[in-house]
């Protein structure tokens, strides 16, 4: 890991929410392939992703806008 790397991961830990799938804090800012939005980040409980953006801090602030897919219904 490289100084930039740590400060973004530090970046991530400060303003992340949980995940809204499992709950866990345990959250990165990963480098996709998409040359115009190359960050995202993602969850390493449950691998969910959040949405692609052109910088690591845009990048969390979009995953803070999502929504929990709320309670399974129960089978009767």
């Amino acid at each position: 890991m490289n100084d930039k790397t740590a400060k973004i991961e530090f970046e991530v830990q400060l303003q992340a929410k949980a995940c809204p799938f499992c709950g866990s804090w345990d959250l990165r800012v990963r480098e996709s392939k998409d040359s115009d939005y190359p960050m995202f980040v993602q969850c390493n409980s449950c691998g969910s992703d959040g949405p692609n953006e052109a910088g690591a801090i845009k990048a969390v602030e979009r995953w803070n806008e999502r929504k929990s897919p709320g309670p399974v219904p129960e089978d009767k």
